[in-house]
Protein backbone atom coordinates (compact mmCIF):
# COMPACT_ATOMS: atom_id res chain seq x y z
CA UNK A 1 0.00 0.00 0.00
CA UNK A 2 2.83 2.40 0.81
CA UNK A 3 4.41 1.81 -2.60
CA UNK A 4 1.07 2.43 -4.30
CA UNK A 5 0.57 5.63 -2.27
CA UNK A 6 4.05 6.85 -3.22
CA UNK A 7 3.35 6.14 -6.89
CA UNK A 8 0.01 7.96 -6.82
CA UNK A 9 1.49 10.91 -4.94
CA UNK A 10 4.42 11.10 -7.33
CA UNK A 11 2.12 11.08 -10.35
CA UNK A 12 -0.03 13.78 -8.76
CA UNK A 13 3.01 16.01 -8.24
CA UNK A 14 3.98 15.49 -11.87
CA UNK A 15 0.48 16.47 -12.97
CA UNK A 16 0.57 19.57 -10.76
CA UNK A 17 3.93 20.62 -12.20
CA UNK A 18 2.71 20.14 -15.77
CA UNK A 19 -0.47 22.10 -15.06
CA UNK A 20 1.59 24.83 -13.41
CA UNK A 21 3.92 25.06 -16.42
CA UNK A 22 0.96 25.15 -18.79
CA UNK A 23 -0.73 27.98 -16.89
CA UNK A 24 2.55 29.90 -16.75
CA UNK A 25 2.93 29.48 -20.49
CA UNK A 26 -0.62 30.69 -21.07
CA UNK A 27 -0.09 33.76 -18.88
CA UNK A 28 3.18 34.69 -20.57
CA UNK A 29 2.18 33.75 -24.11
CA UNK A 30 2.24 37.27 -25.53
CA UNK A 31 5.62 38.04 -23.98
CA UNK A 32 7.13 34.77 -25.19
CA UNK A 33 5.66 35.17 -28.66
CA UNK A 34 7.01 38.69 -29.14
CA UNK A 35 10.49 37.68 -27.92
CA UNK A 36 10.71 34.70 -30.28
CA UNK A 37 12.03 34.43 -33.81
CA UNK A 38 9.66 33.74 -36.70
CA UNK A 39 10.22 29.96 -36.73
CA UNK A 40 9.37 29.65 -33.03
CA UNK A 41 6.37 31.95 -33.45
CA UNK A 42 5.04 29.61 -36.13
CA UNK A 43 5.54 26.59 -33.86
CA UNK A 44 3.74 28.33 -31.00
CA UNK A 45 0.83 29.23 -33.28
CA UNK A 46 0.59 25.64 -34.55
CA UNK A 47 0.57 24.37 -30.96
CA UNK A 48 -2.18 26.73 -29.80
CA UNK A 49 -4.27 27.11 -32.96
CA UNK A 50 -5.49 25.02 -35.87
CA UNK A 51 -7.38 25.75 -39.09
CA UNK A 52 -5.90 29.25 -39.32
CA UNK A 53 -7.40 31.15 -42.27
CA UNK A 54 -7.42 34.74 -43.46
CA UNK A 55 -10.48 35.59 -45.54
CA UNK A 56 -11.43 39.12 -46.53
CA UNK A 57 -9.06 40.57 -43.92
CA UNK A 58 -10.73 38.46 -41.20
CA UNK A 59 -8.70 35.92 -39.24
CA UNK A 60 -10.41 32.70 -38.21
CA UNK A 61 -8.96 29.85 -36.16
CA UNK A 62 -9.77 26.99 -33.80
CA UNK A 63 -8.16 26.86 -30.38
CA UNK A 64 -6.52 23.53 -29.56
CA UNK A 65 -6.95 21.83 -26.20
CA UNK A 66 -6.10 22.58 -23.43
CA UNK A 67 -6.15 26.26 -24.45
CA UNK A 68 -9.74 25.93 -25.68
CA UNK A 69 -10.80 24.62 -22.27
CA UNK A 70 -9.00 27.45 -20.48
CA UNK A 71 -10.72 30.11 -22.62
CA UNK A 72 -14.16 28.50 -22.28
CA UNK A 73 -13.76 28.23 -18.51
CA UNK A 74 -12.70 31.86 -18.27
CA UNK A 75 -15.73 32.93 -20.32
CA UNK A 76 -18.06 30.94 -18.06
CA UNK A 77 -16.50 32.47 -14.96
CA UNK A 78 -16.81 36.01 -16.36
CA UNK A 79 -20.43 35.48 -17.39
CA UNK A 80 -21.33 34.42 -13.84
CA UNK A 81 -22.39 30.96 -14.94
CA UNK A 82 -23.14 28.68 -12.01
CA UNK A 83 -22.16 25.55 -13.89
CA UNK A 84 -19.95 22.99 -12.23
CA UNK A 85 -16.64 24.03 -13.74
CA UNK A 86 -13.34 23.02 -12.19
CA UNK A 87 -12.38 26.52 -11.08
CA UNK A 88 -15.75 27.18 -9.48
Amino acid sequence: MNDRLKMLTSDNKSFQLNASYLLDLAQRAEELFKASDEALQNKLLEYVLSNIELKDKKLSYVLNDPFKTIVETKKKALSGSNSDIWCG
